[in-house]
């Protein structure tokens, strides 16, 4: 069960009303254990090991070309030398492999008075120790003597340091973002621990249970860390891959594969939001091998956040309306209601989940956005103006019109900041279908005493706008510039500065539109023409998930329901040819999306 053979690569790629992660087989090297993946990114390669199978293997992403080193004893983890080379805890040693000649050089043993012992997983420190450990060879298939094993750091100068034993199969490590915590797996205590964390020392203290895994989520096995502090846990017999939040003890999601013996996991690629997965062949009977041809090979998700399938996101078309440009959504919490508005057709929606129903106020001209009124009712940015709704008499009442030297532009998106103000950017009105005239657009504030601040023109469609959770920066997108900026926000006066990119959309990407910010600080956007919706860390630029959808034109996001954890999602069908709504049935309608594993916060409501 320490044995197990395969690596994958997991793809997210959602589809349909079930979407989510598509899972590629990218070594098909039926490995007996395959374990200990580490990305090498000055290569493009994927490091790992098989145990039983006496290898170290390295897969090269960009060429695809595999290569092997053997060598004469189990293999439970190799990890790069920052000086060059590979450090291997192999058999009962620690030991230097040179790939280029082939050689192993011993380095230190452990475990003198155990012959049948020998190293499983091992990870390296964030100072360069290398942590391993051990457990009982097998004395038949899936049988070992227990309470063997120990745990060892191999210090820089070469000396071991030994922190605990009395261990049944020592298996994952890592550690926490900030170095504090090293989260550890003996996997038949079937838990996952963490203990306090020395990275000046190296010690530990301080054990305690941060998950203990539930009977059909199987093995614990190997674990990997992401960037949001959230562990990636690897269950043996149990064919899945679980997210923990060791903060709070939950399971926050989880990923099955095609095989059962998923054995441990890391993250890869150009970006570091590829997941690959290593898994197992050993003790598999010829009628398990039929039933699992992938098994004992490597797999990987790329861009991937959840296994749809296997009931972690579930992408729902809620609304199959087919509206022509779905935009603006907001949740009203009081109500229950998912307010949002159809540009082209002109309509103002407000649907209630419970019942399933939709009500409908028609207005006079192209409504980019609306927004709750803090006293009751809606503010609106429709035409070239700002006005209220009276949703019960169906009543538009103007506040204040901008541009009145430009006949040919609208409002687009809009959003209340947290102070209560309402902004809305607006851009020219198409000339001809997919034309207009650029650089018309322009940012725009209506303060809560109905008077009117214009921010900066030039624009070319407006769109997307949030705020960062400390209220301190504000995000938002020209679509046409294929990013996602940032200013400095001065709450207090509403007043922005300081213009920075935060995101470029890559060309697959398509047109960043709406965009919302969640309760870690991320930002989603709504790619048009991409179909899907990304998910951006803000401070570092990079993307960190993609949650694709079955329709093309995606135009913006919120998050809602009772704790703010489902996702809804507008569309649109305009310019879309009869056989374009044929390949995509669900276009215009508004998606839910649940199982992400992150909430939304609460909208703000215009304070005038």
């Amino acid at each position: 069960m320490a044995d197990w053979p395969f690596p994958l690569k997991l793809q997210e790629e959602t589809q349909l009303e079930m979407a989510s992660v598509k899972i590629e087989c990218v070594v098909r090297g039926k490995y007996r254990i395959g374990e200990s993946p580490v990305w090498e990114e000055k290569h493009n390669s994927l490091l790992y090991v098989d145990i039983t199978g006496q290898k170290v293997c390295r897969w090269n992403a960009v060429t695809k070309q595999l290569k092997e080193v053997h060598v004469d004893a189990p293999v439970g983890s190799a990890v790069p030398r920052r000086s060059g080379g590979y450090v291997l805890a192999i058999g009962k040693s620690f030991a230097y492999l040179d790939w280029e000649k082939q050689t192993v050089t011993e380095i230190a043993s452990v475990d003198p008075d155990k012959v049948n012992n020998r190293f499983n997983d091992g990870k390296v420190d964030p100072a360069g120790r290398f942590f391993a450990g051990t457990m009982a060879m097998e004395i038949r298939p899936a049988e070992v003597e227990r309470h063997q094993g120990s745990v060892y750091s191999l210090q820089a100068d070469h000396s071991v340091v030994k922190h605990f034993d009395q261990v049944d199969i020592s298996n994952g490590l890592d550690w926490s973002p900030d170095h504090k915590v090293f989260y550890y797996i003996d996997s038949l205590s079937f838990a996952i621990d963490a203990f306090d964390y020395d990275l000046q020392s190296g010690k530990i203290a301080n054990r305690r249970l941060v998950y203990k895994l539930e009977k059909e989520e199987a093995i614990p096995d190997g674990q990997c860390i992401d960037a949001e502090g959230k562990l990636w846990v690897a269950c043996y017999n149990g064919g899945r891959l679980l997210r923990i939040d060791p903060e709070t003890g939950k399971r926050i999601q989880t990923l099955k594969l095609p095989v059962d013996k998923t054995t441990s996991c890391c993250f890869g690629g150009k970006d570091y939001s590829e997941l690959y997965v290593t898994s197992a062949a050993d003790a598999m009977d010829e009628e398990w091998t039929r039933r699992q041809p992938e098994a004992a090979e490597i797999h990987y998700f790329e861009n991937f956040w959840s296994h749809q399938t296997m009931g972690s996101i579930k992408i729902e078309c809620v609304l199959k309306e087919k509206y022509s440009v779905g935009e603006s959504p907001a949740w009203e919490e009081k109500q229950g209601t998912l307010l949002y508005a159809d540009i082209t057709e002109q309509n103002v929606y407000r649907w209630h989940p419970e019942s399933n129903q939709v009500e409908k106020v028609h207005v006079d001209a192209s409504v980019g956005a609306v927004v709750p009124r803090r006293s009751g009712g809606y503010v609106l940015a429709i035409g070239k103006q700002f006005a209220f709704l009276d949703w019960e008499n169906k009543k538009v009442t103007d506040i204040a019109q901008i541009d009145n030297k430009k006949t040919n532009i609208r409002f687009n998106d809009g959003k209340v900041d947290p102070a209560g103000r309402f902004l809305a950017g607006t851009m020219a009105v198409e000339t001809q279908p997919g034309e207009f005239e650029r650089h018309q657009g322009a940012l725009y504030t209506l303060q809560t005493n109905h008077s009117v601040i214009k921010h900066f023109d030039q624009v070319d469609i407006s769109n997307g706008l949030d705020w960062s959770l400390d209220h301190k920066i504000f995000y938002y997108i020209d679509s046409l510039s294929f990013t996602v900026d940032a200013f400095d926000y001065d709450l207090q006066t509403g007043k922005i500065s300081n213009r920075r990119v935060v995101y470029k959309l890559e060309k697959d990407e398509a047109i960043p539109d709406g965009q919302c910010i969640d309760s870690e600080g991320k930002l989603w956007v709504a790619c048009y023409n991409g179909g899907r919706v990304l998910r951006i860390d803000p401070e570092t630029g990079k993307r960190i998930q993609t949650v694709k959808l079955p329709v093309s034109k995606t135009t913006s996001c919120c998050f809602g329901g009772k704790d703010y954890s489902d996702l809804y999602v507008t569309t649109a069908t305009k310019r879309m040819d009869e056989e374009s709504l044929r390949k995509e049935p669900l276009a215009g309608g508004i998606f839910k999306v649940t199982g992400l594993g992150v909430k939304g916060i609460p909208p703000y409501s215009y304070a005038g």
